[in-house]
Formats: structure tokens, sequence, C-alpha cells
């Protein structure tokens, strides 16, 4: 209550009041009582249109549940599974447009777009034979993680009976058609803007190219590799806490979400310098991450990150971030990582063993120097490619409202 009559109290906003039946699952034949405590908020579609059952618009079944992704071959006709178009098969069940609904686990909701020839399999929803309506239309509406109603405890799950009863806004078929165009363009935009990075990464990994030594990067450090902290979390304090998740490569970090640590936290070395590196350590999908730490205040990394400190006269930290994430990978870092079932670590040996070529520092400045301009044109493409989610959101809301 202190919280919510607060004014001005810092985790005013990062609170939700959710209703109890929110929290449960009333999808299933049995009463579940389970509590799902990973709420998600419903998409409320306001619209000034008719709201129409999906299975009025369109037909929709389960996928083949009789097939697993052993059946796949290296090539043949494109098969879908909960994952998107991930494999071949075959023979082909489908030959038509249609949308493919991820049913179950982690993507649950996420939707793919199908077309021609292909198969569906085990853990997807398929929606064809659309009446009064365009595919692409019901697409941008549909997929939405939060539009989709889930059941399951660990494993969430779309049941088809939920899915042909789910509503959405139906206009006549001419604005259904500008929608369509509209989003299209920007659909267009984010294809070439994409090509563009590719062809600009690619150029850095070209000036990256050196006939320099290979050399670990233990042997440029001020201080061996370090883990981050375990911290006591709190709200008044100005020491903020970087976790695994903010880190999304080169010099981005998500602050979102902000985190800050008590005031008791013991100040050491971990403590980051402008310069440091930052290696995501833990996790499939993270792990072998790399970010440039270049913000101004005190600043911890939790225990999932690690800290390479590089001595800038011999090795500059933008050189070295070049390297690790163009000329390295984050996908051969990942590799390096022992573990099993998602819990995979990236040891600070390991990381310290890491080889990158390391040429002269004026050749390094060089290469830097080259590369910073062709950086800047990726960020401004890919600013553009962000943006595109809520310009497409504006879209419907301009048409629906």
């Amino acid at each position: 209550n202190e919280i919510k009559q607060s004014e001005d109290h810092p985790l005013k906003n990062h609170i939700d009041y959710i209703n109890l039946s929110d929290l449960m699952s009333f999808d299933l034949k049995t009463f579940d009582k389970q509590i799902n405590l990973n709420f998600k908020k419903k998409l409320k579609i306001d619209s000034k249109y008719p709201q129409v059952k999906l299975n009025e618009i369109a037909k929709l079944d389960w996928g083949n549940t009789s097939l697993t992704k052993e059946i796949y071959k290296n090539e043949g006709y494109k098969a879908f599974s909960a994952s998107g178009q991930d494999g071949y098969v075959e023979k082909y069940e489908y030959d038509t447009e249609a949308i493919i609904v991820s049913a179950i686990g982690a993507r649950c909701g996420k939707c793919f777009k199908a077309d021609g020839k292909f198969t569906a399999i085990k853990n997807t929803l398929v929606i064809t034979d659309f009446k009064n309506s365009l595919r692409n239309y019901i697409f941008e509406i549909i997929n939405n993680e939060n539009f989709w109603d889930k059941g399951g405890k660990g494993q969430p799950f779309i049941g088809v009976e939920s899915a042909r009863s789910k509503k959405l806004p139906l206009p006549p078929m001419n604005i259904q058609e500008e929608i369509v165009k509209e989003i299209l363009a920007l659909e267009n935009l984010s294809k070439n803007n994409t090509d563009k990075v590719n062809i600009l990464q690619n150029n850095i990994a070209k000036v990256l190219k050196t006939d320099a030594k290979e050399e670990k990067l233990n042997k440029y450090l001020l201080m061996p590799v370090k883990r981050g902290k375990s911290p006591k979390y709190s709200y008044k304090s100005d020491i903020q806490i970087l976790k695994s998740g903010q880190i999304r490569g080169l010099k981005e970090f998500d602050f979102s979400k902000k985190y800050y640590a008590d005031k008791s936290m013991i100040i050491d070395e971990r403590l980051l310098q402008r310069g440091d590196l930052l290696i995501n350590s833990t996790g499939v999908g993270t792990a072998g991450r790399v970010n440039l730490f270049n913000l101004n205040g005190k600043f911890f990394v939790d225990s999932h990150v690690a800290i390479c400190r590089l001595n800038k006269e011999l090795l500059l930290p933008l050189y070295a971030l070049y390297q690790l994430y163009y000329f390295v990978g984050f996908k051969n870092i990942e590799k390096m990582a022992t573990g099993q079932s998602g819990q995979i670590e990236l040891a600070p040996e390991t990381i310290g063993n890491i080889k990158i070529p390391v040429p002269s520092i004026q050749e390094q400045k060089r290469i830097v120097t080259e590369i910073m301009p062709i950086e800047e044109e990726i960020e401004k493409l890919q600013k553009e490619i962000d943006e595109i989610p809520a310009k497409k959101q504006a879209i419907l809301d301009k048409y629906l409202k």
C-alpha cells in the first residue's frame, strides 16, 4: 500500500496489480488450480469493427501430431515445427497460403507465414481457407504471444478449441488491403535494411583481416578474467548492476529495467571501468555475447557475466571488441562453453584463452578508425529496423480504432 499510494516511489512503475483469475487457466476440461506467476497481460484489441471468432473466417486445425523432426531430410518440401520453418520432408500435406502457430513451448503464440507446398508437424496449429479476410491481415493481428489464451503449468500451450474461439476485428476487405499494403512497405524496408547491414558487416570483416599473429587475450589483461558479483538488490543506491540479459552485443545495453545494489555492497576491482569488455558466460543463446562498457557511473555486472580488462597500450578494447564480435563470432564463443540442457558456462580461463590477431597499436587504431563510420551506418539502419514493430502497430491503430 505504501508503494501504491506514493507518488514518487521508484518501484511504482514496476508493479502490476493482477486479478487472481488472470493467473489461472480455465481452458482445460478439469479445473486446474495452479497459479501461474509468469503473468503476461492479455492483448486487448479495441476496434470500431465487429469482432469475429477465428474459426468463422478461417479453418484452424492441429499440425500432423504423428510427425516429429526425426523425419526431416536435407531437402524436399518445407516443414514447420513450433520453431518455424526449420527442416524439409519428402511429402507435403498442404498446397496453399497459411499461418502456422507455435502451439507449445517458449515461442508459444509465435506465428509464421507458409506458402505453396509444405507440411506442419507436431506442436503446431495450421490456419488456412481464409474467408472474407486476407491471410496477411490476420497474421498481423494474431502474431503476438499475448493474443492467445494459454494453458499449462511449466510448459505453456495453446489448445485448438481455445484458438478457434479467439476474436479479432474484421474490417471490410478494402481496409484490410490498405493495412496489408502499408505494412508490406515496412517489411520491404526491413528486408532492404537487413541486406545492407549484412553487406556492411561483411565489409567490417574484410577490414579486420590482418596477417598479425593470433594471441591469447590473457597476454593483454590487467587482471585475470573475473565473473561479476551476486549482489543484494535494493532501490536506494547509486550502484547499478548489469545483468546478462541487458548485454545485447557490441555497445548496446537494455535499460528498460534497471537494477541497483544495496549500499552495503563492497567496492572491489570488479567495479567496471570504461573500456572493460563484458562477455556473457552462461546460458544457451546468451553465452558468448560481447559488449564494450563505456558508461559513466558506478556499475557492476552480475555473476553470469565475465570482465576482461585490457592493457590499452597494447590492445585497444574497441579493436578487441570488433575481433571478438566479427572475427571470432558469438556462435564460436558459445561453442567453447561446457555443460548441457541449456545450462552451459564459459569458464574465465576459457575466455582468457580466446585468440585474436593482434597487430601493432598503430595498425589497431587504423582499423578501428576505418570501421567506426561503417558501424555508425549499421546503427542507423538497425534503428530503422527496430522502429518497424511500433510503426506496424500505428498502422493497425489508424485503421481499426
